[in-house]
């Protein structure tokens, strides 16, 4: 909105401010922090009079971020034990990022999710 109102954004390269992660922050939660998202870039496709090319870039980090939250989304529901909502959602997710590891873990939560659920949960302890 700056740049299409005639603003100009500069970009300075000495730290401004500290980031602290905190629990109930909106980055705090992925799912809501991609919603979020979303809701600006609707708001800008709405409400923005944006070229082609712009639109175009709207649309793309659009599917961007909707398959990060179907990602984020997919983890949630795998937490609670949800296998069938986890697959549908990180299958949603890969149509976009289209990645071999999440194509093999999204069959293994197929023929065996027991050793997957086992596997994510070791591998979510590991990361803290």
């Amino acid at each position: 909105r700056v740049l299409k109102t005639g603003g100009q954004i500069d970009y300075n390269q000495q730290v401004l401010a500290r980031y602290r992660k905190r629990p109930d922050s909106l980055s705090a939660d992925p799912v809501r922090m991609y919603s979020s998202i979303l809701r600006v870039l609707e708001k800008a496709e709405n409400t923005l009079d944006l070229s082609a090319g712009e639109l175009e870039a709207v649309a793309e980090a659009k599917a961007k971020f909707r398959a990060f939250q179907h990602l984020n989304e997919g983890k949630g529901v795998l937490r609670v034990g949800d296998v069938s909502l986890a697959i549908d959602h990180l299958s949603k997710a890969n149509s976009y990022f289209n990645q071999t590891k999440l194509s093999a873990f999204i069959r293994l939560l197929r023929v065996a999710p027991k050793i997957a659920k086992l596997a994510f949960n070791t591998r979510e302890r590991l990361r803290g």
